[in-house]
């Protein structure tokens, strides 16, 4: 038996419960490819409890986040959130991470459930000379997304505070249902959306509960690595992973080789000049279902391997990302081999899904929507 977050009782009626990251965390409750088309449609609520919350506070709280983060914490605005690597002194990616200024003295970090402990133990190392307190806070929190295009729609008359003015990776302290919580519009789906950590994670239920009343849909781990898939957002361990480079994985954005030093920035900025393959995104033309492992070819030469793959909905294909030979670009042709078979497939651009291409569809198949 796993963890269980503050949910689980909700998840083990009504849904397919699967042990993840050491949580046992519900897969599906009406099936994934439902969940997926209910989220891009309308909006799901996720328990992402599992995930780590990691506090930290001081003075120097700030300057310590500028050392073992690869970008700039304290140049960040209350409340203005940014995704970030955790490298080390050879600039392999130990973890990434969503970090959010609260004040001058207080951030938040949400990293992988699976690297939590890794993660603490790396920061407490490296803690030593600087003034910063560093708090788990993963065990007494509960943390929910809410995904969708109808996300703001649901959740609006459960909070005191507008969230109108609420812009993509910013948040604010709101008070959900009467519990307070640290909102900010964020997510892993592609989708607007927001993500909610209830300071009082035993009473996260009373807000499930409501946000399904208001017309969420449950969605579970299936649905959360479609939709992740289809917006090409990497996950750790299939994508990022050691030996790969932030700038392999199309991760430029979130390395401010620009700042002052910091762990890994000179091995990074060798990096930088010698990517030997990148991250792409590949589309088969077969309803067959790649693999992380599965090889690709181009003629009878291997020159790369699938890091995920999925049946995707929305764009009505089977997708996948991998990394190839730096020099293939979007346009090539190649196989997948799936099952001891070639599949035919196409090196495409990412993400799969975009909002602004697709949403024509769900204002044509649901003209009362309001997104």
């Amino acid at each position: 038996m796993g963890k269980k977050t503050f949910l689980y009782d909700y998840h083990a009626r009504n849904g397919q419960i699967v042990e993840f990251a050491g949580y046992d965390m519900p897969m599906s409750y009406e099936g994934i490819l439902k969940e997926v088309v209910a989220t891009r449609m309308s909006a799901s609520a996720f328990d992402v409890g599992h995930m780590g919350r990691i506090i930290f506070k001081g003075e120097d709280a700030g300057h310590f986040l500028d050392y073992v983060l690869t970008v700039q914490a304290s140049a960040l605005q209350p409340f203005q959130a940014k995704y970030s690597l955790i490298a080390d002194e050879g600039g392999k990616i130990i973890d990434d991470a969503v970090l959010m200024k609260l004040n001058d003295e207080k951030f938040i970090i949400v990293v992988n459930a699976i690297n939590k402990e890794k993660d603490l133990a790396w920061f407490r190392e490296k803690a030593s000379s600087y003034e910063t307190g560093i708090d788990d806070m993963t065990d007494e929190t509960s943390m929910i997304a809410l995904q969708g295009p109808e996300a703001k729609k649901v959740l609006q008359p459960m909070c005191d505070a507008d969230l109108g003015p609420m812009r993509r990776y910013r948040g604010g302290i709101v008070k959900v249902a009467n519990l307070e919580c640290i909102v900010s519009r964020t997510g892993y789906t592609g989708e607007d959306g927001f993500e909610l950590i209830v300071i009082e994670g035993k009473r996260a239920i009373e807000i499930w509960v409501l946000l399904i009343g208001n017309g969420a849909k449950p969605a579970g781990l299936g649905a959360r690595d479609v939709l992740r898939i289809e917006a090409g957002m990497p996950l750790y361990g299939n994508e990022l992973i050691e030996g790969i480079s932030p700038f392999e994985a199309g991760l430029d954005f979130a390395v401010n080789l620009e700042k002052g030093d910091f762990i890994g920035k000179r091995a990074l900025a060798v990096a930088r000049s010698r990517k030997e393959k990148h991250l792409v995104g590949i589309k088969l033309h077969e309803k067959r279902v790649p693999r992380k492992g599965d090889p690709i070819y181009i003629g009878s030469l291997e020159v790369g391997n699938v890091t995920s793959g999925t049946f995707s909905p929305t764009v009505n294909a089977s997708i996948a990302m991998g990394y190839v030979n730096a020099q293939l670009q979007c346009g090539a042709e190649v196989f997948v081999g799936v099952r001891g078979q070639r599949i035919p497939s196409t090196i495409t651009e990412m993400p799969f899904y975009d909002q602004k291409v697709y949403g024509w569809k769900r204002e044509s198949s649901q003209p009362s929507s309001s997104g």
